[in-house]
């Protein structure tokens, strides 16, 4: 029952990974794909590829298994680069708030209002520290279970010992040495990398290492989930979002279907005259050239229906019904290091924010 729930998830992602991998690259196609024919796109696309994916070998189901592992690792690094990026708009929109209320205090004719405004803690600052010391509280919170659980192997001490002294490095510098850091991004960074952490000490698959070897992940499936969700929804409002940036190509790997007009050529007067510098009309009407945004948004739910998929089956590393063994050991153990690999991308990519403007003051990293 467990292998059927197991290949039952990941036919469903396989359908999924097909749909938005076409959607892709119809919105490379024409930017008109991605908002027109839904209906269409349910019943002749979605549909038929769940239905197809349910007769689809068992064998190439497996293989796809080890692509979706793949997939979600990278997923796991890109949430982490939304998250840092969600972190710095909150605590920027945080500042503001304290700003505007700061100059509208300084700017009242009360004398006592003008001494709260020459120092301290307004409200918005307040549940900005507020937010920060729960994040971190959370934290050290996890990596103390984290330390009390699974720590009777030394691959786990590990693991856990290298996300403590990560965080504190990460926190230390953000205080040290950054001057546009802050202690909400380092408090989520810390809290994320924990349950990253969490996530690979509890697939190891070895019941000595990992005591909670064969029971259900519920708490990290309801994590993993809500924060799939918050990312989504943070890449989907942010015009700039950064799982975007991450996979935006160059210009120069790219043929766009329409040529563009040469630089200088655009007519100064009446824009509806011709000119020998129009760009020509595409051979057909719906192949204007792509929408490359669409197209990014499409690759992150490819990768995003991957990791869910392996949330819902702890990464592969399931136990069958008869005996409760376990029946993909070398899943488990890939899962992993997936993991925490992804993990210390994430450090690397933070500290890169943190150090970079130090290293190299000349170049605009806003």
């Amino acid at each position: 029952h467990a292998c059927l729930a197991q290949q039952g998830v990941f036919r469903v992602c396989l359908a999924l990974t097909g749909f938005f991998t076409i959607c892709a690259v119809g919105c490379r196609v024409s930017r008109a794909f991605h908002n027109a024919l839904w209906s269409l796109k349910i019943l002749l696309v979605f549909a038929p590829l769940v239905v197809g994916a349910m007769f689809v070998p068992a064998a190439f189901v497996e293989a796809f298994v080890w692509v979706a592992r793949g997939g979600a690792a990278i997923f796991v690094v890109l949430q982490s680069i939304v998250i840092v990026d969600f972190a710095y708009a909150v605590n920027d929109w945080f500042v503001a708030q304290s700003n505007a209320d700061s100059y509208s205090l300084q700017t009242d004719d009360d004398f006592f209002a003008k001494i709260c405004a020459c120092g301290g803690l307004d409200d918005a600052l307040t549940t900005l520290l507020a937010l920060s010391m729960v994040l971190f509280a959370g934290a050290a919170a996890g990596i103390v279970v984290l330390f009390v659980f699974y720590s009777a192997c030394p691959v786990t001490q590990a693991f856990i010992a290298m996300t403590l002294v990560l965080c504190v490095a990460a926190t230390a510098t953000q205080l040290m040495f950054s001057d546009n850091g802050n202690l909400l991004t380092s408090a989520a960074v810390s809290a994320y990398a924990t349950f990253v952490a969490y996530t690979a000490v509890s697939r190891i698959p070895n019941a000595r290492c990992n005591p909670f070897l064969r029971s259900d992940d519920v708490a990290g499936i309801v994590i993993g989930l809500t924060l799939a969700l918050v990312s989504l929804a943070w890449t989907t409002h942010s015009t700039s979002s950064a799982i975007a940036d991450v996979l935006d190509s160059s210009d120069s790997m790219t043929r766009e279907l329409v040529p563009r007009a040469a630089d200088g050529d655009d007519d100064d007067g009446d824009p509806e005259a011709p000119s020998s510098g129009a760009i020509p009309p595409a051979p057909i009407e719906c192949l204007d050239g792509g929408d490359t945004e669409n197209t990014r948004f499409n690759i992150a739910l490819v990768l995003c229906a991957m990791y869910l998929a392996c949330q819902l089956t702890s990464w592969g590393t399931w136990t069958t019904g008869v005996d409760q063994s376990l029946s993909s050991p070398l899943a488990g153990a890939v899962a992993s290091w997936m993991n925490i690999s992804a993990q210390w991308a994430m450090f690397l990519i933070y500290f890169w924010t943190l150090l970079a403007p130090y290293f190299f003051p000349d170049r605009d990293f806003a």
